[in-house]
């Protein structure tokens, strides 16, 4: 990758870190796909995605953030929320016991 090239995507994961979400259209063979996808956190991590698709000429996409944006969010807050009370589980079961 070219430095450039190197900037061009710093510059973007910026953008998105910053908005919460990404928006990308990917033309395919018969129509424009649109994906929008929300991060899943963990500890400073990025663990995973939840993304939706839709074909852009069903759903355009500034109607696809509002439809789609606020669910995934919900959606991902969720499995954040689950997680973390696991994690907070397995850390209290493997805490050393103390003795009387």
């Amino acid at each position: 990758m070219t430095a450039a090239g190197t900037e061009d995507l710093l510059r973007a994961l910026a953008e998105i870190k910053a908005q919460g979400y990404a928006g990308v259209t990917r033309t395919r063979r018969l129509a424009d796909e649109y994906a929008l996808s929300v991060p899943i956190p963990i500890n400073d991590r990025t663990l995973a995605a939840l993304t939706v698709r839709f074909i852009a000429s069903a759903v355009p996409p500034k109607t696809g953030h509002e439809r789609f944006l606020p669910k995934l969010r919900q959606c991902a807050a969720k499995i954040i929320a689950v997680l973390s009370e696991q994690q907070a589980a397995a850390h209290a079961n493997a805490a050393p016991q103390a003795t009387a």
